[in-house]
Parts: structure tokens; sequence; C-alpha cells
């Protein structure tokens, strides 16, 4: 699911970059985004986050239930690295303040948390 929400992510932003005729800032794939202050980019980032927002709740929920349902603290870390990722590959996408990137980080404290309370639970499980 988080793979798919990157790909729509792109596919939108280059959709609306295209709409609103803002050229492209010739950035390398995985580079942090330098937000422009135009009105189109405005426009853009709100558009954005409002269609990205309706996937945030099912994917926190998707989340919540695949963290509740991990009994090892390596598996619950990774879970948590990997979510970090994508948060991170949000942020420098579609900005730090979008709904989707503030639910990510959301998810990854709740991650980590359950990871310790796995890990303290179960200390010799691997």
């Amino acid at each position: 699911m988080l793979a798919w929400v990157h790909q729509t992510i792109a596919a939108e932003r280059e959709f609306l970059e295209s709409l609103f005729d803002v050229k492209s800032d010739m950035r390398m794939v995985g580079s942090v985004r330098k937000f422009e202050k135009s009105e189109e980019e405005e426009w853009i980032q709100e558009l954005m986050d409002a269609a990205m927002c309706k996937v945030s709740v099912p994917l926190k929920v998707r989340v919540q239930q695949t963290i509740r349902s991990q009994e090892s603290s390596i598996l619950s870390f990774k879970i948590a690295n990997l979510l970090q990722f994508y948060m991170l590959t949000m942020h420098r996408t579609i900005g730090e303040d979008a709904l989707l990137s503030q639910t990510l980080h959301e998810s990854v404290l709740s991650c980590r948390m359950s990871a310790g309370a796995a890990l303290t639970m179960h200390p010799k499980n691997h």
C-alpha cells in the first residue's frame, strides 16, 4: 500500500505540474524538493494534500493492524524503518505539513513504541 501511495503521489504531482504549467525543478530522484513560494506551487501542495488525505485513514488503520499483529520486536523495528523511509520520502515530496506525512510520522512513533513494548515483554524473542 505504501508503494502504491508513493507512485500515486508522483503521478499526481507530475499531472498537476503540467496542468499549472509549472516547470520541473530538474532534481535528481530522491533529492529533497525545494518548495517555491509561488501561487501555483501553493495550489499544487493544497491539491496534493486534499487528494492524499483520503488515503491517510485507511493507511493508518492498515499500519496499526500490522503493528498489533506482530509479536517479534525485530519485525516491528523493520516495519518502523520501512515506515520511516516512506515518511521521509513523503516529507520530501509533499512536505511535512501534509496530512499523509503527519500520519506516517505518527505511525512510525507508534510502531517504535510497539517494538519497544514487544522487546520488554519478550526479551529473548527474536
